[in-house]
């Protein structure tokens, strides 16, 4: 039995098109995690930045109680505690 020449031809054709098919799944699977992971990224990102403003507030209280305590030790003596 013989192929013919279009025969061949419309084989090949059905082999791209499935080919074709199968790297368009490809690429909207790959896109959903490269979008899951974008959501997670974003997430980390928002964790950190509220990580930094705490670590802000928290050197502010420091300063502010080193501020107090050093007002303290200066006025002690004049308000009579000796």
């Amino acid at each position: 039995m013989t192929v013919t020449e279009e025969q061949r031809l419309a084989r090949i054709e059905a082999d791209i098109a499935v080919i074709k098919a199968m790297l368009a799944e490809r690429c909207v699977i790959r896109g959903q995690r490269i979008d899951a992971l974008d959501v997670r990224v974003s997430a980390l990102e928002d964790a950190e930045q509220q990580r930094k403003g705490g670590k802000l507030v928290l050197t502010a209280l420091m300063a502010a109680a080193g501020v107090a305590g050093g007002l303290a030790a200066k006025l002690l003596p004049f308000m009579g505690a000796r």
